[in-house]
């Protein structure tokens, strides 16, 4: 039985270029195990739009009562990204037609970055391959303390999942609560599922938690050695976490000072 499936944005990694493009995969499927089978097609099936965001950060930028930093990533070629903001919790899509708020993001394309190495043990995805991408940072300001928003990310190319925040009190004497972690610096898959059930394990233990610091080293590689799959597991692993919780991150010793750019 063949099935002729339509990826409509197919990597770098299989192109093995720096290019995004359009191509038409036929998949015998009777060539391969029924697993093997079904989990392609469960993989095809999430497949996301070129346009939509990942490795999306939120991290206090400036007074934390009054304003939050956002950061993602999108494929080259998308259009220029904001940050929009409901003042409610538990927003849902319709509630942003008309947001209360919204800041347009400083743009920055990202050119050929390292995507993978070796020691990543990732099978079918050749090493070394450079990858382009678009960085989008927007600082939201002019917000009320000690109130929760709802927000999203992204463009008309594509909206990222619904996130919330809460603004710092006013109040200097009121107290918060915070999770310290550090050195996840996770290299392969088995790897960044002990990180992902850390952190997971910690946000349900201090679910109060108004903002997660981290203390460098996200990933394992640095410099002209960078994996950017390493930093795209990290988020994607935990994004329900960070898409609701800002992260404070700190420079490690292994960090990469150009990869920093992911947060503001």
């Amino acid at each position: 039985m063949k099935k002729t499936v339509l990826i409509s944005a197919v990597s770098a990694i299989l192109l093995h270029c720096t290019a995004w493009a359009q191509t038409t995969v036929t998949v015998d499927y009777d060539n391969y195990s029924t697993p093997a089978a079904m989990q392609l097609r469960r993989t095809l099936a999430e497949m996301q739009s070129s346009g939509m965001p990942y490795s999306i950060a939120m991290t206090v930028n400036g007074d934390p009562c009054t304003g939050m930093g956002f950061a993602w990533f999108t494929n080259p070629g998308t259009k220029n990204g904001e940050v929009q903001i409901v003042a409610k919790e538990n927003a849902v899509p319709a509630d942003f037609d008309n947001p209360d708020m919204s800041f347009p993001a400083a743009v920055q394309q990202v050119n050929g970055l390292n995507y993978s190495i070796e020691k990543n043990k990732l099978s079918g995805i050749e090493s070394n391959i450079k990858v382009d991408y678009l960085s989008h940072k927007a600082k939201a300001a002019g917000l009320t303390p000690a109130t929760t928003y709802s927000y999203r990310v992204g463009s008309a190319d594509g909206w990222s999942e619904i996130g919330t925040f809460t603004t710092a009190s006013a109040d200097k004497n009121a107290g918060y609560s915070f999770i310290y972690i550090t050195d996840t610096q996770a290299q392969n898959d088995e790897m960044f599922n002990v990180s992902q059930k850390t952190v997971h394990a910690a946000r349900k233990l201090v679910p109060e938690a108004a903002f997660i610091l981290c203390n460098g080293d996200l990933v394992e590689t640095s410099g002209s050695n960078n994996s950017e799959w390493e930093y795209e597991q990290w988020f994607s692993t935990m994004q329900d976490i960070w898409l609701n919780t800002p992260l404070v991150v700190t420079m490690g010793v292994n960090s990469n000072l150009k990869r920093s750019r992911i947060l503001i």
